[in-house]
């Protein structure tokens, strides 16, 4: 996961609130897919680079893609 944009700046700007201020979030998307044939790549509007570190609405995305992907490729355990 990545955000959807990203700010470079070497002081305070507001826009660091909802977006990456570390990395490129487009070279985070771009670069994906090299690990392997099988990746899922999800931009999140609004993340901040730490995505879980990003306004509890944003969270929530995190969270719901989170557990999308778990039960899309972990076996059930519950059974």
């Amino acid at each position: 996961m990545a955000s959807t944009a990203s700010t470079a700046t070497t002081e305070w700007d507001d826009a660091l609130l909802r977006t990456d201020g570390v990395l490129r979030a487009d070279d985070i998307a771009r670069l994906a897919p090299r690990p392997g044939p099988r990746v899922t790549t999800v931009r999140i509007r609004d993340g901040v680079h730490d995505l879980v570190l990003s306004i509890p609405e944003v969270r929530e995305r995190i969270f719901a893609e989170l557990d999308l992907w778990l039960r899309a490729y972990l076996p059930d355990r519950a059974g």
